[in-house]
């Protein structure tokens, strides 16, 4: 009975927090929608409790928060006046909208109020607030300035402890009212967890970032789109809910996992499936010039890149200036994999040694012409020892420079195209480079059929961005799934 006594408060209390939020009073075509936990949440549940959430950020998400400008004004930043009056979890979405007016539609945010005080403060205002809708006329900028269409406005209302924030008076004066056909519910189908934060985005044009990669991501991903973030000890992982797949997944090696120890890696499997399935959706320049291109300057044509290359696990990573190439067939006797390679070495060759070719102008003179010619390059045998053996590559380099195109078999890793055989020697040993990555308690799964890890620094040239993070990780482990992680700088 005591128990009980326990239970049904504690119990009542989880229900209101989950039925109190912003998105129970969203409307189900709601264009997009964040919920983030705050480095004040505080904790309702005791630790006996089965559902117990442990969605308070730790120290080093929270450090995160300090320099994410969600929304500020003059004389009130983000870090030193306005998150620190913020408890809980803050709610911002952008409503549609409604009928043939344009002002039917805005932001509209959400948070608890630790400081009443201190709010009225920002604003000149005295503590004799009735709960009437306040309208101020200030230049907004973060985040909330990007994103609304009326920049140089703030509306806001204070109902109990619950601060709401909107561009526009009228959604503050129509949310009260819970709706039937919610937001919530549209979540809870798409079976979304509300972690650290969530994102969510009816369509493509929930966000207007001018960066190609996240153009790109935006543009092929499968709406609505729905991308729950959970905390690890240096990183926060985030997933990608939707439809449930049918697909089974992909079983990769364990090198997938080494992607994590360079500068930057892409890793792949079956690509040829993946491009045939991909080739109707792709823009035409890009089907039109790609094969071109790799035929006409690297020697290899689209049959030979689907066949050899497209059945097995492709790894290609970078460290500086410096890269590798290992398509991991662990069949010898093809040669027509080594001459392919060999080709596109030979090529890339040429390229950075250009040949002066005099050609006699109708005037007497000569014009001297670099050209790129592959005809009459030869590779020469470069012996190369390693843990499990020694091994017979093939090098390419001009005379007196350390660096060239370095290609062959390796038994453990199958065929090898490098630039550098430091970096090949790097990529065969046993690193314990990926310990680091693994402790930050970024995400891995055991199975992917792509997996990408990118440096902040090449994705954005954003100081914020770069400051806070150093580089991204991108998994597919289905063709319809993706995850990752951002690795956080201390």
């Amino acid at each position: 009975m005591i128990l009980l006594f326990v239970l049904l408060p504690a119990g009542l209390i989880y229900y209101y927090r989950e039925q109190s939020g912003l998105v129970n009073y969203l409307p189900a075509d709601t264009p997009f929608y964040l919920s983030l936990s705050l480095p004040q949440a505080k904790k309702w549940f005791t630790p006996w409790l089965v559902w117990q959430r442990a969605d308070k950020p730790n120290t080093a998400v929270s450090g995160l928060y300090q320099k994410l400008d969600l929304i500020s004004w003059p004389n009130a930043s983000w870090s030193e006046k306005i998150l620190p009056l913020f408890s809980g979890r803050i709610e911002l979405a952008r409503l549609p909208l409604t009928g043939a007016s344009p002002t039917g539609g805005g932001l509209v945010l959400k948070a608890r109020l630790n400081d009443r005080a201190a709010w009225f403060g920002l604003f000149n205002l005295k503590s004799d607030y009735g709960g009437e809708v306040l309208t101020f006329d200030l230049a907004m900028s973060g985040a909330w300035g990007a994103l609304t269409k009326n920049p140089n406005k703030i509306v806001w209302r204070i109902l109990g402890n619950d601060l709401y924030l909107s561009d526009n008076a009228d959604i503050l004066g129509q949310l009260p009212a819970k709706r039937t056909d919610s937001l919530a519910r549209q979540l809870k189908s798409l079976k979304a967890k509300v972690g650290l934060a969530l994102i969510y985005a009816k369509d493509k044009d929930f966000l207007a970032i001018d960066n190609p990669y996240i153009k790109a991501l935006s543009q092929s991903a499968a709406y609505p789109l729905v991308i729950g973030f959970s905390q690890a000890e240096k990183a926060v992982n985030f997933n990608i809910y939707g439809e449930k797949s049918s697909a089974e997944p992909i079983k990769s090696t364990a090198l997938a996992e080494r992607l994590y120890e360079f500068d930057s890696a892409f890793y792949g499997q079956n690509l040829a499936s993946a491009y045939t399935q991909a080739e109707a959706s792709l823009p035409d320049n890009l089907k039109n010039n790609f094969w071109p291109i790799l035929q006409n300057f690297y020697g290899v044509d689209k049959a030979a890149a689907l066949t050899e290359f497209g059945v097995s696990e492709i790894f290609l990573v970078f460290s500086g200036t410096d890269w590798l190439l290992n398509i991991a067939n662990k069949t010898p006797e093809n040669s027509n994999l080594l001459a392919t390679l060999k080709k596109a070495g030979a090529a890339l060759f040429a390229i950075t040694h250009p040949e002066a070719v005099e050609q006699p102008l109708g005037d007497g003179t000569k014009l001297v012409e670099l050209r790129a010619q592959t005809a009459g390059l030869a590779w020469r045998e470069e012996p190369w020892s390693y843990a499990a053996g020694a091994v017979k590559m093939e090098s390419l380099s001009g005379q007196g420079e350390k660096s060239g195109y370095y290609v062959g078999f390796v038994p453990d890793l199958g065929y090898i195209l490098t630039t550098a055989m430091p970096l090949l020697n790097q990529y065969a040993a046993n690193s314990e480079a990926a310990v680091d990555v693994k402790n930050s308690g970024c995400f891995m799964p055991k199975n992917m059929l792509m997996a990408a890890s990118i440096p902040i620094k090449h994705l954005t040239a954003n100081e914020l961005w770069q400051a806070i993070a150093s580089k991204i990780i991108i998994t597919m482990p289905q063709a319809d799934k993706i995850s990752g992680c951002v690795l956080l700088k201390d």
